[in-house]
């Protein structure tokens, strides 16, 4: 069973104000950024987010149509405070600890996004001699509803690790001179 659901507006356009923030004369058509991220995050959250680059945006092309399907949704829960920060700033540290310490994890998607651009993109701009409006789409879409799930747990202490290791050696010691008394001294000439 797959779950979609298809977004649809009119876009009009302004191609001046892009030459101007491209700095070229390469004709340019408009772009739509996004992002998929975990609902419960609030506004503070995802600016939070997007400075300490947890979140990052993803651009298609504004005109046109495009398909975002997502492949996993990826639950990732650390109570235990394990998993450190992209940047080194205090604010991202306590962010991080926060978001993933959400009851039931921090979600995240896995997706990828195909694209349908048009080169009619003057139809719809303001600047040129047109007024019509485009219709752009974005359509979501499940292709699995697999979800994967990480949960970080307590690890073993250094001096532990130290102590099981001795324990290995001195039982191969130990079976080693146990062998050495099955062993008959060869008699003398």
């Amino acid at each position: 069973m797959e779950v979609r659901r298809l977004n649809s507006t009119t876009v009009k356009w302004d191609s001046s104000a892009l030459i101007n923030d491209y700095l070229t004369q390469a004709p340019q058509n408009p772009t739509l950024y996004s992002m998929m991220y975990d609902p419960r995050l609030t506004l503070e959250d995802l600016i939070s987010c997007l400075s300490c680059g947890i979140l990052g945006w993803t651009e298609q092309p504004a005109l046109g149509s495009n398909t975002y399907t997502i492949d996993e949704t990826i639950s990732t829960s650390d109570t235990l405070g394990k998993i450190s920060p992209v940047s080194n700033h205090t604010q991202c540290g306590d962010l991080t600890t926060k978001i993933y310490a959400l009851k039931g994890g921090y979600t995240t998607y896995r997706y990828h996004l195909s694209s349908s651009g048009t080169s009619y993109g003057n139809v719809c701009d303001v600047n040129g001699t047109y007024t019509e409006s485009c219709v752009t789409q974005v359509l979501i879409r499940y292709g699995s509803f697999m979800v994967s799930s990480m949960t970080s747990i307590p690890g073993m202490e250094k001096t532990q690790i130290l102590i099981d290791v001795a324990a290995i050696v001195g039982a191969v010691a130990y079976v080693a001179w146990f062998l050495t008394i099955f062993q008959q001294p060869e008699a003398a000439g």
